[in-house]
């Protein structure tokens, strides 16, 4: 009534006897309580069996089956329902699992389940798929093998499928259709009709393509459905070339992602001959879409004037893609819209920002090693943000050309105010180094003339020491002049490189015979100099001491208190830390013209109604406060400085009609900024 575990005699008695009764075994069914019948039924073990009552077995076999009040199984045996398939294979059917490919294996397999009148008697049992159905296992080895490049073995076309799926994969980046043309049922097609009928394991298919890859590597066009030839793949290119300069492009269709759309691959040394309009444009293939964009976001009555938009987009594009583009697209398409309907269309009028994410270029700016620096929609925004980084490595570049050091007189070739190199513009200048002068490079003209000055003006000081040692003893400056100017952190001892720079006269020296020349010259002008630049000085503190009075004085009037915060400012300015120096000779000696300038200003206040006054600084301070601010900020930027001084020039005309102007200057010119 049950075989011992371990006993083989007994299961081959068991096995032999299920064979003469093949059906009458049965599964113990949990909910009926009793073993389900492969005739179909249910059945119970007798309780007269020693079993009975005993521990449940899930599968069993009756010799007997009686049927009095149910139906009941006697001489019960437990079987493995496996023994089945085994002695009565007639009576059993088998039902497959969907194929799966197996990389490890390198074949197919699915899973197996064999029933005998409905029961299942094996589940679960993994077979090689391509014994059963090869068709199926075939496209199975195709699908998850072949094309997903899970075939273990060297392989030209499973490298090849690859390098098609990169390249599709950058087409529809391009063309923004993101799964749109890689088609897998083509790729399947293009495969079945080329590999041997049954083929499905990595075994088979390696040793058939030994002497084949050649013959059955499919071209991008087999792996697409639509003809790629008629969509002039041409307008995306993978690289934009202005000037000397390529920049490499790249197309990511991800909407919401910061790189949607196209993006420019900058090198850092390339930033700074990239113009900021040049992004704009975008790529040709995009050229019809955002114009087609930029003109709808015109003014109503424009855009009105553009009737039919998508006919003029098209025509502005037909003409621009392959033309030479020297400026903005805004600007070439206000033209060509004015020129087409006989109205005036500026490039303010276009609403730039109303361009959807992906027609709007972004710029990827990267290191020597490929690594990012910056991101960024503007050009000029991420000059600023990497400014230093990209001077520092300009001059680097440039100056190993141009970097000398400890020099005691004029090196032996010229110093032009600027160079072109192979990395761009460069401004190559002296330098002081106290007890020598050196030269470099700069990237901005404004350092290379503030070093540059400084340099030569060390060199005539090295060359004539009895004059700079006589200036120490006897500079020309009264007491409250001396007093002052430790207070303001500009000491005497400024004024005498200022005085050198006034010997040495106007004009930058480039050469050393132009030194030489000059520095001769010099040698009888320092004190003249000196004297010139004392005078100025104690006449510009002696009204700056009443323009101060007056300041204090007005603070708390209401009238007057804009105006004494204005020329507050306005002195801070001018006597500024090392203000002797960092003004030059030349403008110092000018101070006296500058305070006077202001005194006329508050002098006039009594004259005059104050909104007069008050109107005169609201047209000033438009420009002076941002460049203020900045300069507060950033207050050794030489490249500052030049603004500052055309602002007071703006100031003197403004206020002071009866005090003469060193250059006119106007709000056109001030609106160009610094």
């Amino acid at each position: 009534d049950g075989p011992r575990k371990g006993n083989s005699g007994a299961d081959a008695l068991h096995r032999a006897l299920l064979a003469g009764v093949p059906k009458q075994f049965g599964l113990w069914d949990r909910e009926e309580r009793a073993y389900r019948s492969a005739t179909g039924g249910h059945f119970a073990i007798f309780p007269g069996s020693v079993v009975f009552g005993g521990k449940r077995w899930d599968w069993v076999m009756g010799m007997e089956l009686v049927d009095t009040t149910r139906l009941w199984a006697r001489r019960v045996a437990k079987i493995d329902p496996a023994w089945v398939e085994r002695v009565a294979p007639h009576l059993c059917r088998s039902r497959h699992g969907e194929g799966r490919w197996d990389a490890g294996q390198g074949a197919v397999y699915a899973k197996e389940t064999v029933l005998c009148s409905g029961l299942p008697i094996v589940t679960g049992r993994r077979i090689h798929f391509g014994r059963v159905n090869p068709a199926a296992a075939r496209r199975i080895f195709i699908c998850e093998g072949l094309i997903p490049g899970a075939v273990k073995g060297k392989s030209a076309l499973v490298d090849r499928l690859g390098e098609l799926r990169a390249e599709v994969d950058l087409i529809e980046h391009k063309l923004r259709r993101r799964g749109g043309l890689w088609s897998e049922d083509a790729v399947v097609d293009f495969l079945e009709d080329r590999l041997p009928e049954g083929m499905c394991t990595t075994k088979a298919y390696l040793k058939w393509m030994n002497d084949r890859d050649d013959e059955i590597l499919p071209g991008v066009q087999d792996v697409v459905l639509e003809d790629l030839e008629g969509l002039d793949l041409s307008g995306f290119p993978d690289q934009l070339d202005h000037g000397d300069e390529s920049f490499a492009v790249y197309y990511h269709c991800a909407p919401g992602e910061r790189d949607d759309g196209v993006t420019l691959g900058v090198h850092v040394d390339q930033l700074g001959r990239l113009p900021d309009w040049f992004p704009g444009w975008g790529v040709p293939g995009d050229l019809e879409r955002r114009t087609e964009w930029l003109i709808r976001s015109l003014p109503k009555d424009l855009r009105r004037a553009c009737q039919p938009v998508s006919t003029r987009a098209r025509e502005f594009a037909d003409r621009w893609w392959e033309a030479d583009r020297q400026a903005s697209v805004t600007k070439c398409l206000g033209e060509f819209l004015s020129e087409a309907t006989g109205f005036h269309i500026a490039e303010s009028s276009f609403g730039i920002d109303r361009l959807p994410d992906d027609l709007v270029t972004k710029i990827w700016v990267c290191d020597d090693e490929g690594e990012e620096l910056a991101m960024g929609e503007s050009v000029s925004d991420l000059q600023t943000q990497l400014g230093a980084v990209v001077a520092e490595r300009f001059e680097d570049a440039a100056n190993e050309e141009w970097e000398f050091h400890g020099l005691e007189s004029w090196p032996d070739f010229e110093i032009p105010e600027w160079v072109d190199t192979a990395s761009g513009r460069a401004y190559p200048a002296l330098m002081d180094e106290r007890s020598a002068v050196g030269c470099r490079a700069f990237s901005r003209p404004a350092d290379a003339r503030e070093s540059h000055r400084a340099g030569v003006v060390r060199l005539l000081m090295l060359q004539q020491p009895d004059q700079v040692a006589y200036l120490k003893k006897k500079f020309p400056l009264d007491l409250m002049a001396k007093l002052e100017l430790p207070r303001l952190q500009s000491g005497v001892e400024l004024l005498i490189p200022t005085a050198a720079e006034g010997a040495l006269g106007l004009g930058r020296i480039e050469s050393g015979a132009g030194f030489m020349e000059r520095s001769e010259s010099a040698r009888g002008e320092w004190w003249n100099a000196a004297q010139q630049l004392g005078a100025n000085l104690e006449q510009a503190f002696e009204i700056r001491q009443e323009v101060s009075g007056w300041i204090e004085s007005s603070r708390t009037d209401r009238h007057l208190a804009e105006v004494a915060d204005d020329l507050e400012e306005q002195l801070m300015w001018l006597f500024r830390s090392q203000f002797p120096w960092r003004s030059g000779y030349w403008r110092t000696v000018d101070y006296g013209r500058q305070m006077k300038a202001i005194r006329s200003r508050i002098s006039r206040l009594s004259g005059m109604p104050i909104s007069r006054d008050l109107e005169k600084m609201d047209r000033v301070r438009r420009f002076w406060e941002p460049w203020f601010q900045e300069w507060t900020q950033r207050p050794d930027d030489a490249a500052l400085w030049d603004y500052g001084w055309l602002l007071l020039e703006y100031r003197t005309s403004l206020f002071a009609p009866d005090i003469a102007v060193r250059e006119r200057v106007s709000e056109k010119q001030l609106g160009k900024g610094w």
